[in-house]
C-alpha cells in the first residue's frame, strides 16, 4: 500500500479556495446570530404570534443550512482526495513513482467516493480510446450533478417565501375577519354607554392586531430565511464550480499524459 503523499503548497490553492467559501458561510451565519441576539425580545414577540407557522419556517432554514454546509464540508473534502491524485500523478509522470504503483494509488485508494467513480470514469474512458469525443460529456457531467445537490437548496428557499407569503394571506383573513367583527359590535351596541362602549372596542381590536402580526411575522421570518439560505446556496454553487475546474485541469494536464501513451503502447501491441 503506498505512503501517504505530502501535497505541496502550490497544489493547495483549491483546497484553500473551498476553504474560503465555508469561512464566508459560517461567518455570515454567526453575523446573522449576533444579530438575533441584539434583538431577540421583538424577533420572540414576533415568532409567538403565530408560533406553529413561523416554527416550520425555522425548522426548514435550520435544515436547509445542515444540509448545504453539509454539502459544502463534502466538497471541501473531495478537494482533498482531488489534490492529493493529482500530486499521485504528476510524480508519476516525473518518473518518481511507478506507473502501476500510481495507477493503484488513483483507482484503489482515493478516500471520497464521488472522486474515485469519476477518476475510474476518466480511466475507463481512455482505456476505450474515445477520449476525444466522451471526455467533454464526462466532465459536463459534474456541472449537473452539482445542480441536482443544490436542487433541494434552491426548492427550500422558494419554499420559505412561499410559507411567508402563505402567513400574510393568513394573517390577512384573520384582519378582515377581526375588522368585520369590531364593525358588527359597534352596531350592536348603540345603546351602551361610552365607557363600556370604548372597553368592548378595544378587546375586539386584538383579533385584526393578532392577524396584522400574524402576517407580518410570517413575511419577516420567510424573507430573512430565505435570502441567508440564498447567500449560503451561492458559496455552495462557487465552492462546487472550483471543485469541477479542478478536476477538469487533473484530466486535462494530468490523467490524460499519463494513462493515454499506455493505451496507445497497448493497442500496438495487440496489433
Amino acid at each position: 500500500m503506498p505512503m501517504p503523499i505530502a501535497i505541496p503548497q502550490s497544489d493547495r490553492r483549491s483546497n484553500q479556495g473551498v476553504s474560503r467559501y465555508l469561512v464566508r458561510s459560517l461567518l455570515f451565519l454567526l453575523a446573522l446570530a449576533v444579530l438575533g441576539a441584539l434583538f431577540h425580545q421583538p424577533l420572540i414577540a414576533a415568532f409567538l404570534t403565530n408560533p406553529y407557522l413561523n416554527g416550520t419556517i425555522a425548522v426548514a432554514f435550520l435544515f436547509g443550512v445542515t444540509y448545504t454546509l453539509k454539502a459544502m464540508s463534502g466538497t471541501l473534502l473531495d478537494v482533498r482526495a482531488a489534490d492529493q491524485a493529482a500530486e499521485v500523478a504528476l510524480r508519476a509522470r516525473r518518473h518518481e513513482l511507478p506507473l502501476k504503483q500510481a495507477d493503484e494509488a488513483l483507482l484503489r485508494n482515493v478516500p471520497r467516493r464521488g472522486v474515485s467513480d469519476f477518476l475510474h470514469k476518466v480511466h475507463r474512458v481512455i482505456g476505450h480510446g474515445d477520449a476525444t469525443a466522451t471526455l467533454p460529456y464526462l466532465l459536463d457531467s459534474l456541472a449537473t450533478r452539482g445542480d441536482d445537490q443544490r436542487a433541494l437548496v434552491r426548492y427550500l428557499v422558494g419554499a420559505l417565501v412561499l410559507l411567508g407569503l402563505i402567513g400574510t394571506f393568513y394573517g390577512l383573513l384573520l384582519t378582515i375577519a377581526g375588522v368585520r367583527d369590531v364593525i358588527g359590535g359597534l352596531a350592536t351596541e348603540k345603546a351602551a354607554d361610552t365607557m363600556t362602549l370604548i372597553a368592548n372596542f378595544k378587546d375586539r381590536l386584538a383579533a385584526p392586531l393578532g392577524g396584522m402580526g400574524t402576517s407580518f411575522s410570517a413575511s419577516l421570518f420567510g424573507l430573512m430565511g430565505a435570502l441567508a439560505l440564498g447567500f449560503l446556496e451561492l458559496q455552495l454553487f462557487h465552492a462546487q464550480n472550483d471543485h469541477h475546474a479542478q478536476l477538469e485541469a487533473l484530466v486535462v494536464s494530468d490523467l490524460v499524459p499519463l494513462w493515454q501513451p499506455v493505451v496507445t503502447v497497448t493497442a500496438q501491441t495487440e496489433t
